[in-house]
């Protein structure tokens, strides 16, 4: 997961993608040669659906690569390790369980209230589905307090939507903003409990 702290365009506002290709007058985020190839194989991998590029001055985030439509399955989260303390990678699946995840899962960025994408847990495993239609070249969104019960650092939010609760910090200190903006279809299992 990439924080919000930089975001300050409006969550429901397109945001023109700057693909690896595209990027020769744009200062990229520090990425080592490793993560580079990540990257790549992460875009071949979803070629056409969705593509990992430079979102402004949020650093990376994943965007549709054609329009995307409510209910569809976009990214499949497979997890490289498990923790029982949150990270800034990784996705709170149960009460002490957390998934460190790869590319393209850890790019996609925070917004509050106005998500465009969701997480359904399965298993030891997650996916992100649209959570309505999404046109192409669309940043996908995500609510970071639908999973995570206490982040690993409380951060200033500037994601830019018109609902932004301020300060990022979890489920436990807006649960019910969280609950009202997406119901319990997309909100991790254990939390309902």
């Amino acid at each position: 997961m990439i924080c919000s702290v930089f975001k300050k365009a409006v969550a429901t506002r397109p945001v023109r993608a700057l693909t690896l290709r595209s990027l020769s007058s744009v200062v990229v985020p520090d990425i080592n040669d490793m993560e580079q190839e990540q990257i790549k194989q992460a875009n071949e991998a979803y070629d056409g659906i969705v593509e990992i590029a430079v979102s402004g001055d949020r650093g990376w985030g994943v965007f549709a690569s054609r329009d995307l439509v409510e209910g569809e399955r976009l990214i499949k989260i497979t997890p490289f390790s498990f923790t029982d303390t949150p990270n800034q990678h990784s996705i709170q699946i149960d009460w002490k369980k957390h998934m460190n995840v790869d590319i393209p899962a850890r790019f996609v960025n925070h917004c509050c209230n106005e998500a465009n994408v969701g997480i359904k847990i399965r298993d030891e495993a997650a996916d992100f589905y649209a959570l309505r239609d999404i046109d192409a070249g669309d940043e996908l969104l995500w609510d970071y307090e639908t999973t995570e019960y206490c982040v690993s650092e409380n951060f200033p939010c500037n994601c830019g939507s018109s609902r932004c609760r301020g300060t990022i910090r979890g489920y436990y200190a807006h649960g019910n903003q969280v609950m009202e903006a997406y119901g319990p279809d997309f909100i991790a299992p254990y939390l309902l409990k």
